[in-house]
């Protein structure tokens, strides 16, 4: 592996973290009718989607809510980005890492910002991938505790007391 260990380990990270989520609200019924959970979990997956596919060079695909018919299949285009993006993670290196990309939605922002944003490594945009998973995470465990539920300790920190567990989807949401 090429990809510097720390990078690699926080994807690893966020892929367990997403896991021990998706468990938590598949095994809880109340969820499925929580529009809210709902929203954050389409909203993160589908960041995590349009990034990985403009990395490899795919066209964006983005299902609309409407097109998942419950959470288990919403899970299941979860489980499918976790199962593409380390392969792609350990293919890269540095010179890889460091290299600019442009993102389509760029445009947007600089219309919003009222000026040119700036250029954005492949890196960059790995670490937005991860902060934005682990902060929507952040919400959904929250209003998962709203709704009666009791969420998993997902940190970073938790992790690695664990010894780095591999992420464990349930079988359903495969």
């Amino acid at each position: 592996m090429s990809t510097p260990s720390f990078l690699y380990d926080l994807f690893k990270h966020m892929n367990w973290a997403d896991s021990v989520v998706w468990n938590s609200i598949l095994s809880f019924a109340p969820a499925e009718k929580d529009n809210k959970i709902w929203s954050l979990l389409h909203h993160y997956l589908t960041v995590q989607h349009v990034y990985l596919s403009v990395w490899i060079s795919e066209p964006l695909d983005v299902p609309e809510r409407s097109s998942f018919d419950n959470l288990f299949s919403l899970s299941k285009w979860g489980f499918d980005f976790s199962q593409k993006v380390i392969p792609y993670v350990e293919s890269l290196d540095e010179e890889k890492l460091n290299s600019n990309i442009y993102l389509p939605w760029s445009k947007i922002a600089e219309n919003k910002l009222g000026k040119q944003v700036h250029s954005t490594t492949i890196k960059d945009t790995m670490l937005q991938v991860i902060s934005h998973s682990a902060y929507h995470r952040g919400q959904i465990n929250m209003r998962f505790r709203e709704i009666g539920g009791e969420p998993e300790l997902v940190d970073l920190i938790m992790w690695i007391w664990l010894g780095k567990p591999k992420e464990e989807w349930l079988e359903f949401a495969k």
